[in-house]
This record gives structure tokens, sequence and C-alpha cells, in this order.
């Protein structure tokens, strides 16, 4: 794993674990985190039987990640020359097609704040189980309308 990675995967048994690994920002999705999400995803669907999604520190995914360079096509950071639409044709819209189609169940454990498009994660699939200090808020600036999921007990290790 180098220092620059932002999405950690393990394989436990036939469980494959992606955790959200950019504590400093709670974990904002930027163009960066949102391409290692597809390729974790990927290699997931083709090893593992079911698929856990949580985050590391205190939140899930606290939005999209606007104030780095890597959350804009162009590299830029002037607001004038950034390309969000660019970001969502090529990486975000087919992260969210790869985590819709996967052929495996997908279980997404929020453990903290999951705000825009870290809501869009914990309630894309079913099921989702929040620790209790989690709180979920979602933007239509995050995707499509979500149905709201019915969230499953809370596990034991949380309370």
């Amino acid at each position: 794993m180098s220092d620059n990675t932002k999405v950690l995967y393990e394989l436990d048994g036939d469980v494959a674990i992606i955790t959200l690994h950019d504590p400093a920002t709670m974990n904002a999705c930027g163009v960066d985190m949102a391409q290692e999400m597809t390729r974790a995803f990927e290699r997931a669907a083709g090893e593992a039987r079911a698929i856990v999604l949580t985050g590391t520190g205190k939140g899930f995914c606290s939005g999209a990640n606007l104030g780095s360079t890597a959350s804009n096509m162009s590299g830029t950071q002037d607001p004038a020359q950034m390309d969000a639409g660019a970001a969502l044709e090529s990486t975000y819209n087919p992260l969210v097609t790869t985590i819709r189609d996967l052929p495996v169940p997908l279980v997404t454990a929020v453990n903290g704040a999951a705000a825009g498009i870290g809501c869009s994660f914990a309630l894309l699939k079913t099921p989702t189980s929040c620790k209790p200090s989690a709180g979920l808020a979602w933007s239509p600036m995050a995707g499509r309308p979500i149905c709201w999921r019915a969230l499953l007990a809370v596990p034991a290790r949380w309370k």
C-alpha cells in the first residue's frame, strides 16, 4: 500500500472489505478516491461472495472532495476552469454503475457522517448498518433521489 492510497482492500474469507481511507477529510471522495473505489469493487466482484464498505476515522464519507485538485478533471484550482461535469461522466457515474451492478451483496457499515455522495454510497444497495452516532445527509447534487432503506440492527461492537 502506498501512502497515497485512499481506499483499502482486504479479503477476509469470502468477504471483501473496502475501506475509505482519508481520515483527514472524513473520507471526502475526490476523483482519485472514486477511481480507487471502482477498481476495488471490480476486484471484489471477481473474488468475493459479499462486500462490506466502510470508512476510517470519524466519518464514513463527508461528501465530494471539492477542495482537492483531484476533484476536477482539469487539475486546476481556478474555479473558472474546473469541470465537475467531466468528473461526473468519466468517474463518478461509472463508479455508481459498478456498485449498482455488483453480482454480490454489498453491506455498508456507516461508522460516522455520510453526507452528499457519502449518503448515496451508504444507501445505494441494501442492507445498511449504522453506528448510533452516524448521520445521513442527502443532497440532490449527489445523484438521483434515493429510496430510504431499512436499517439493520446495530452491531454489538458499536453499542
